[in-house]
């Protein structure tokens, strides 16, 4: 939080300098009414250019909670999504979570290839595809499992878990 154009220190901070719950709806109320309350992101620009290398370099789809350019609006907006201290999701956040990694999957199994390309990539790296198969000859750790899941009606898919 930001106080005449100074940060002055975290929402944590500024939750225990009121004598609030973090997380609290006293807390989100004055997020909510309080117009000369400023918030300001931090420490986001070193992560987001790591995920901008990431989506170039692979072609990658980068997914997570909505963010809007004003903290103020996000919180409001999407805290329900984040546990009460904000250092983890809430369970509608994990949902949100599961439902943009099963629609990823899915548009990825649109194009996914039934007979994937496997071989070597030289210097003793090598890919191989047990995903459709769930045959795995690699030496891999022997705490891993293959667990088999229903994809859809017709297609069983596999996995490596450790069983937990």
């Amino acid at each position: 939080w930001a106080q005449k154009g100074k940060i002055i220190g975290t929402l944590e901070d500024l939750a225990k300098w009121r004598k609030y719950k973090f997380g609290s709806e006293e807390l989100f109320s004055l997020i909510k009414h309080n117009k000369q309350l400023t918030l300001r992101w931090m420490g986001f620009a070193e992560r987001d250019k790591v995920l901008l290398k990431i989506k170039k370099k692979l072609g990658a789809k980068i997914r997570g909670i909505p963010m809007s350019l004003d903290p103020k609006e996000t919180i409001l907006k999407y805290h329900e999504y984040f546990s009460q201290d904000f250092r983890g999701l809430s369970i509608r956040g994990h949902v949100l979570l599961l439902k943009a990694i099963r629609q990823a999957t899915k548009t990825g199994m649109e194009t996914y290839p039934m007979e994937p390309r496997i071989g070597t990539w030289g210097d003793g790296d090598k890919c191989s595809s047990w995903y459709t198969s769930g045959v795995i000859t690699e030496n891999h750790s022997p705490s891993l499992v293959m667990e088999q899941f229903t994809f859809s009606s017709s297609q069983k898919l596999f996995a490596l878990s450790t069983g937990l």
